[in-house]
């Protein structure tokens, strides 16, 4: 940090940021994030955390905690340790890491392609395969022209073409 950046003292709401951060950057580091902090997501959640015994305190202002405020450089490691945090805990809903949940993603599209070229596949047999029953049906009909005008009976189609 330059020595314009670092405060000559420290105040605080700024100390409480730092410890908070620092609790939180210790949890992601450990890869285990302890439940009472796995709910802080947002900014104004970390300003009101308060725990007297950690020395933890709330505050109100804004200021301390926005991107253009008077801690632009705790906001950083805040948003990058919320991010490893993301990556860490299991999701509520579906009980998967963000981590697994961009894995599984991945492996979805995967078979999603697979599953769009397949049926394209099949779109373009379906397609011969009706044509082939065109086909089919105009032989049956000029074969059952020709058994008509020799006085035979005729062979009736089994099939329905599309």
């Amino acid at each position: 940090m330059s020595p314009e950046t670092t405060p000559t003292r420290e105040g605080k709401n700024r100390k409480s940021f730092r410890l908070k951060v620092e609790i939180l950057e210790r949890a992601a580091d450990s890869g285990s994030i302890p439940e009472n902090l796995r709910n802080i997501k947002l900014l104004k959640e970390l300003a009101a955390w308060e725990d007297k015994t950690l020395g933890l305190t709330a505050w109100t202002s804004a200021n301390v905690h926005s991107k253009n405020g008077h801690n632009p450089d705790l906001v950083k490691r805040w948003v990058d340790v919320r991010g490893r945090i993301a990556l860490i805990v299991p999701h509520r809903r579906t009980g998967r890491t963000l981590r697994e949940s961009q894995k599984q993603e991945i492996t979805l599209r995967s078979e999603v392609k697979v599953l769009l070229l397949q049926n394209e596949a099949l779109l373009v047999l379906e397609e011969r395969y009706q044509k082939q029953l065109r086909m089919a049906a105009r032989d049956l009909d000029a074969a059952n022209d020709r058994l008509r005008s020799a006085g035979l009976a005729t062979v009736p189609a089994t099939f329905q073409v599309p």
